[in-house]
């Protein structure tokens, strides 16, 4: 059993718990060997005996292990530690994607893109190597504290291949996220993940997710009957091309969706351009409830019936890509088809009446084909008039102001077209950080040129952080774009602030600082500087020292000081000041432990007194008492005549030497004559 504390296969010493999910638990370690922290992930003791629970524990191990990738969360070391499941994993210092949208919602357009570009960089991996993650959800993707998407818990991912483990009857996964196809307990493919990550993106975008309701059931149903909430009417604020992303991947038929991630992440990269954000919302033909999903096939037909909808299938995609103005070559890419198949598919759709193929405008031809004859008119013109333009080479303008610039430029007989301003950190503001067309490109002279000046780098206003929490701080500073290495944190005793929150800033409120320059440092209370003393009372020396080295005082704020006590053994503490209870300062404090020296004092005036009155008195002092008896004419009988040793100190537990009187010598003898002179009567 893992416990906080334990060290772990001689090697992971278990620093806390990071939380535990429906099989396993997750705990926060420091790998001894290798000095950094990790994440140790233990199968429950219940699921131990389980084979299917083993199996898919080691299939997300196997799973992980083959995915090397940023946005993958790293599995260092798989094993069974005496019937033990357990694997380490890359420690992700940061939150979950649930709480980061509950925590910064609304998030800009622009961050949205950013997190899910990365994930869908992460899942494309996974899918490259035939691996199905089908438990996608914000709880399962982790942000680190720059900002970085870490997909975790492979726990019920499978290899496309493995189909004979398949679970068809059950959803597995979160029901929030769970495509039509799983809905129905049909086998999840990597077009369930993408449906999977639309609702992720449209999670981001409002907030929320689409589909809720009071039971597991009930949200199943909306995901393959009702349409999704649209975007804009909960946060206006996002484009509807962002929008239109959401409604491809959630697209209720699988032929409608996205083909692969990397064909969404193509669609995002270009979202938020000002070409696009205005585009119209998207229509997939979907009626609200689709009542047709619920019908079986018949026995008979049922393997012509797949063909024909594996052969549905591809012609959708092939016309989804041709309506888009994919290009014949590219379409056979994203596909993995020869491009002349592409082009009988298209042949074929079109002889159906589905597409226009090749796409014809007799109207447009005509008007190009006369563009271009004027074109070619004018053109012959200039040459016969004096020669074609001139090719000028585009100039290196970066770091030149606007001025000269403009002036290098005029020299070469090119022209500014238009200002950009872009943020930059390595250019400083005013100056040229780069030209359209680029440096050392052959343009016509008279080519305008478009200039890109650099803003600088946008600063950041400071708030009074006092008193937050340290690392919440810096995760917000970070995601602002603020350089960590710059954010320096100091730790004090303080006694009134929260240990992890912060005391004072060296750069105060108000003030705009450059996030790729400015340091910023702040003073982080490690909690109070007083510790309580416990009761040291009849422990040993060295005991109560370790114990006191424990609170953090040093050697030299402990006092010894050696005492007679006739109850306490030597080196056993007898009392100590300030007593148990008092609050002793650990910088500053100082504690006196007063010990037994062991020594025990010899009581005085046992001489002539009784045989047991001696004895009571010398065995309270914690002394052995030996007893020897002998006539004595001046002591009476069972009465002390001297005591060895007689006074001073003796250790504790000395044996003691009474010697007891048996009375005169004569009064023994008139006993004995009495008793012969009566016998003899």
């Amino acid at each position: 059993m893992i416990e906080i504390g334990n060290i772990f296969m001689q090697r992971y010493k278990i620093l806390g718990s990071l939380g535990s999910g429906g099989m396993a638990n997750v705990f926060r370690a420091y790998d001894l060997i290798l000095e950094r922290d990790v994440a140790v992930k233990v199968l429950r003791s219940n699921f131990q005996s389980d084979e299917l629970a083993i199996r898919r524990f080691q299939r997300e191990a196997l799973a992980t292990t083959e995915l090397v990738h940023p946005n993958v969360v790293q599995v260092y070391d798989v094993g069974d530690e005496n019937g033990v499941q357990y694997l380490v994993m890359e420690y992700v210092k940061g939150m979950d994607l649930k709480k980061y949208i509950k925590e910064y919602f609304p998030i800009p357009a622009e961050e949205i893109v950013r997190i899910t570009r990365q994930i869908l960089s992460g899942v494309a991996i996974a899918h490259e190597h035939g691996i199905v993650h089908r438990d996608l959800k914000p709880q399962n993707i982790l942000m680190d504290e720059e900002g970085n998407v870490k997909i975790t818990d492979f726990g019920i991912a499978i290899a496309a291949s493995e189909t004979s483990i398949t679970q068809t009857s059950s959803m597995l996964g979160s029901v929030h996220y769970l495509s039509p196809e799983q809905a129905r307990g049909n086998k999840a493919t990597s077009l369930s993940d993408i449906y999977a990550l639309g609702i992720i993106l449209y999670e981001m975008m409002t907030g929320k997710v689409p589909f809720d309701g009071e039971s597991a059931v009930t949200i199943a149903l909306k995901h393959f009957q009702e349409n999704l909430p649209e975007v804009s009417e909960i946060n206006p604020e996002i484009p509807k091309s962002l929008e239109n992303v959401v409604l491809i991947a959630t697209s209720k038929e699988i032929s409608k969706r996205y083909p692969t991630v990397a064909a969404m992440s193509e669609d995002l990269a270009s979202v938020l351009s000002p070409a696009r954000v205005n585009e119209s919302r998207v229509s997939l033909g979907e009626t609200k409830t689709i009542k047709k999903q619920f019908t079986k096939p018949e026995k008979e037909g049922f393997e012509s019936a797949k063909e024909q909808n594996d052969e549905d299938l591809l012609d959708q995609q092939i016309i989804n890509f041709y309506r888009r103005g994919k290009s014949t070559k590219k379409i056979a890419a994203e596909l993995l088809l020869p491009v002349d198949q592409v082009e009988d598919r298209l042949r074929l759709l079109a002889k159906k009446g589905k597409i226009q193929y090749p796409k014809k405008n007799g109207k447009k031809i005509w008007v190009i084909s006369a563009i271009v004859s004027i074109v070619l008119i004018l053109i012959i013109f200039l040459i016969l008039l004096g020669g074609s333009p001139k090719d000028i080479e585009v100039p290196n303008l970066k770091d030149c102001t606007e001025a000269e610039a403009r002036e290098k430029l005029s020299k070469l007989e090119l022209d500014v077209n238009k200002i950009i301003d872009v943020e930059n950190t390595d250019v400083d503001k005013g100056k040229v950080v780069k030209t359209d067309p680029k440096a050392n490109t052959m343009v016509k002279e008279g080519r305008k040129i478009i200039l890109y000046i650099s803003s600088g780098v946008k600063k950041i206003e400071l708030k009074d952080y006092t008193g937050k929490s340290f690392d919440k701080v810096k995760e917000d500073l970070v995601l602002k774009g603020y350089d960590s290495q710059l954010i320096v944190k100091r730790e004090e005793a303080n006694e009134d602030v929260e240990e992890g929150s912060i005391i004072r800033q060296s750069l105060q409120e108000g003030e705009k600082v450059d996030p790729t320059k400015d340091r910023i440092v702040f003073t982080v209370s490690n909690g109070s500087n007083l510790v309580t003393l416990g009761d040291y009372k009849g422990q040993f020396l060295n005991n109560v020292k370790s114990a006191l080295h424990g609170l953090g005082l040093k050697e030299s704020q402990i006092q010894v000081k050696y005492e007679t006590d006739t109850k306490s053994s030597a080196g056993m503490v007898v009392r100590v000041d300030p007593g148990s209870g008092a609050s002793v300062n650990k910088e500053r404090g100082k504690v006196t432990l007063y010990v037994s020296d062991g020594k025990v004092t010899i009581p005085k005036g046992l001489q002539g007194n009784s045989e047991m009155n001696a004895k009571l008195a010398l065995e309270d002092a914690g002394l052995n008492v030996n007893s020897v008896r002998e006539n004595s004419d001046s002591v009476s009988k069972d009465y002390v005549i001297s005591i060895e040793p007689s006074s001073g100190q003796v250790d504790l537990g000395s044996t003691v030497t009474l010697k007891i009187s048996n009375g005169s010598l004569s009064s023994s003898s008139s006993s004995s004559s009495s008793s012969s002179l009566s016998g003899g009567h």
